[in-house]
């Protein structure tokens, strides 16, 4: 999101691994309230390696939480879902952002 600046927690690597879900700690665009938001880093489906010899990777991020221990409820889903593959990661990630739209309504 423009003007967002996410970070890790105090103290965490920000070194990514592969189907390990993470939390990252933002503030509110409104009035700078703290948001937490769950991302998780997958395997393409094709597969195959990048020109630097990476394995090829996308980021499946969920909705901005105002509260942690909703984001921490996302990674687990998120991390739950992985072995089924990234479309399944993906899945997940809709449903929560579709979810929480509804909420808001």
């Amino acid at each position: 999101m423009p003007g967002q600046q996410l970070t890790p927690p105090e103290g965490e690597s920000t070194e990514v691994h592969v189907n390990e879900a993470q939390i990252l700690r933002g503030l509110s665009q409104k009035n700078n309230e703290p948001t937490w938001q769950a991302h998780i880093m997958v395997p393409q489906i094709t597969g195959g390696m990048n020109y630097a010899g990476r394995l090829r990777t996308f980021i499946v991020r969920c909705p901005v939480r105002l509260a942690e221990d909703q984001a921490l409820e996302d990674a687990k889903r998120l991390e739950a879902a992985a072995p089924d593959g990234p479309q399944a990661v993906r899945a997940i990630a809709n449903e929560l952002q579709r979810r929480k739209t509804r909420d808001h309504h």
